[in-house]
């Protein structure tokens, strides 16, 4: 009868033309029932790449639990990109498939030369359906491995925990400080004993003649900064200065170091 490519509508063929009788004998028929599988082959199988002729029945490919297409009578199924992807083809009601291999189709076609007034029109259906079919695979699968367990989710989930704590405490804390008023001691009123630039030996009032000769003395404004500096001689040693120590005790040398110390090496 020239089956499968007399059923294919808008070709026109008839099962007289060679290449259409020469498929027709090199295909395989396969019916199929409602609910069973095709397990697609790879391209580098034994068998190499094949095609799938849908002529009767509706099936559809699936990737998982979720359903990628659904097709119909005329189209052309590649078993190798259905396979690549590690899907499945499963039908929705009884069914009549031909399978044939890449190979021997194309030198059916090769070897008819009427072939050419509709092979081109073939090969443009087929390019649509597997273009289709290949997006949709990819989007499926996408799809998939995202929605998938994997190694590093339990450590995922922990980070996550641990994150949401500590910005909670984070928050808690934060309310906690905006509540709080800290006690300001007034710049007029230093504590008990806290003279600014005292040195040891000094009186108030030596500290306070000190205060005002600093400031008729020049000073320098530090470049990159708006601070303005005290002379050298003055700005050395000038937090130690503002605490009422007593003098610090010297320490004594030994004779032995001394005497080190005098002889010239």
């Amino acid at each position: 009868r020239g089956l499968p490519l007399v059923g294919f509508e808008g070709l026109g063929l008839s099962a007289e033309e060679p290449s259409v009788r020469v498929v027709a004998l090199l295909s395989e028929r396969l019916l199929l029932g409602e609910g069973e599988t095709i397990e697609p082959e790879r391209d580098d199988g034994p068998c190499g790449a094949n095609l799938c002729f849908v002529h009767r029945g509706r099936l559809h490919v699936q990737l998982g639990e979720e359903e990628v297409l659904s097709f119909g009578p005329g189209a052309v199924l590649p078993e190798g990109m259905v396979a690549e992807f590690g899907a499945r083809v499963i039908t929705d009601s009884a069914c009549e498939v031909y399978r044939i291999g890449r190979t021997d189709f194309e030198l059916a076609l090769a070897s008819d030369p009427g072939a050419q007034k509709w092979v081109w029109q073939f090969k443009m259906r087929e390019k649509d359906f597997v273009k289709k079919l290949k997006m949709r695979l990819m989007n499926v699968k996408g799809l998939v491995n995202t929605s998938s367990p994997t190694l590093k989710d339990e450590e995922i989930h922990r980070w996550a925990a641990r994150l949401k704590y500590r910005t909670n405490q984070a928050a808690q804390l934060r309310q906690a400080r905006a509540g709080f008023e800290f006690e300001l001691v007034p710049a007029e009123d230093p504590p008990e004993g806290f003279h600014p630039m005292q040195v040891h030996g000094s009186s108030p009032h030596m500290v306070d003649e000190m205060a005002s000769s600093t400031t008729s003395l020049p000073r320098q404004k530090k470049k990159g900064s708006g601070r303005l500096r005290l002379p050298a001689h003055l700005e050395a040693n000038r937090g130690l200065m503002c605490y009422p120590v007593v003098k610090l005790p010297k320490i004594q040398m030994r004779s032995t170091m001394q005497r080190a110390c005098s002889e010239p090496q």
